[in-house]
């Protein structure tokens, strides 16, 4: 037996007037590229309010970039190694200062060593196991970092969008639903309500 019922939340969440307050660590060298990198649109423009085709409004601002002294090579090697305090350090900040709701991690070569990014993961939760933290190493580990990076931040930035899902999930179970609750993912195909979860 199949039901099916269709909700766009993650583009009904994207224009909410207001950005959600969120942190971007990225590595210290990198921290400068970042910040002219991120706010980038390719090719997408929209119109203002004189009808003015200009970018769309940035969904991080470069004082949200942190950089965080770490580095691996190109061949996957550790050349600097992440101590994970200064992640701690940065999110304790970031919260008492700006209250953030999400956490994107984007390390320049996690998809060929995601360690660093796996560590920092840990890090931010042990210090605030309730914040919802992206790493591009889980979300989308391939080469090119505008894309992998601007996956990671579209991600947490959406990451409240399916708030209450599993309350849904546990409702109808109780109400006698046989099968299990699926999603479909934009990327293709069905996920279960808890692989979200695990990307966050």
């Amino acid at each position: 037996m199949y039901r099916a019922h269709g909700l766009q939340v993650v583009p009904a969440h994207m224009p909410r007037p207001k950005p959600i307050q969120w942190k971007f660590p990225a590595i210290k060298q990198w921290k400068q590229f970042q910040e002219e990198l991120v706010p980038q649109a390719r090719g997408t423009r929209v119109a203002d309010a004189e009808g003015w085709l200009v970018p769309p409004p940035p969904i991080v601002v470069p004082h949200a970039i942190v950089g965080i002294d770490e580095r691996i090579d190109r061949d996957g090697n550790v050349v600097v190694p992440l101590d994970p305090t200064t992640v701690t350090a940065a999110v304790t900040r970031m919260l008492d200062d700006h209250s953030v709701e999400a956490i994107a991690i984007s390390y320049l070569w996690s998809f060929v060593n995601p360690a660093h990014e796996a560590a920092s993961v840990i890090a931010v939760r042990d210090v605030a196991p309730d914040l919802a933290v992206v790493a591009g190493s889980d979300l989308h580990p391939t080469i090119r970092e505008y894309e992998r990076t601007t996956h990671t931040v579209l991600n947490a930035y959406v990451s409240g969008a399916l708030g209450g899902i599993e309350d849904l999930e546990a409702e109808l179970a109780r109400l006698g639903l046989p099968v299990p609750l699926l999603l479909v993912s934009s990327a293709g195909g069905s996920i279960t309500v808890a692989t979200p979860r695990i990307l966050r």
